[in-house]
């Protein structure tokens, strides 16, 4: 079986097309419902997502001067998350995520953030929790080509948009 995912149950046609890559697709519920995070009283922001006892669990605080900086840059997500998606070998999905448009730029930048990732999908099966995590925020459009051949992409040199 391949990676774990959850995906709104609201959405029939995106779990669907995500089991078509052989993904172990589980139908959530999401909070914040709408958005993709949302703001917590004493500051930074969380996401939840629940499919009967499956879940995930994201609080994360913008990194800031005084804390320790994410150890990673913008340009290497951009490498490593704009790969094309497998899961069984069948077919591959190619997601190119943009990080150069006015979508992302400006007030609407990428922010640096620490927090904590609680979940037990995919390989944990058991309640797993990642404190102090490095990553960024972003909201970011994409491109997707969907169901290609996984062998056009041997060799492949990802789409760089930072």
């Amino acid at each position: 079986m391949g990676p774990a995912q959850l995906i709104s149950a609201t959405n029939p046609a995106a779990v669907t097309g995500s089991e078509a890559y052989g993904t172990e697709v589980h139908a959530a519920t999401f909070a914040p419902e709408c958005n993709a995070y949302e703001a917590l009283s004493q500051g930074g922001t969380y996401f939840n997502g629940t499919a009967g006892a499956n879940y995930i669990s994201l609080e994360m605080k913008k990194s800031s001067c005084g804390s320790q900086h994410v150890p990673y840059t913008l340009a290497m997500f951009d490498t490593i998350i704009n790969q094309p998606i497998f899961a069984n070998g069948s077919a591959c999905d190619q997601q190119i995520r943009l990080f150069n448009t006015t979508v992302t730029k400006g007030a609407f930048e990428p922010v640096p953030v620490r927090g904590t990732v609680k979940s037990n999908l995919g390989p944990f099966k058991t309640d797993t929790s990642f404190p102090d995590v490095a990553g960024f925020q972003a909201a970011t459009p994409f491109i997707e080509n969907n169901y290609l051949p996984c062998e056009m992409f041997r060799g492949y040199n990802p789409v760089k948009t930072t």
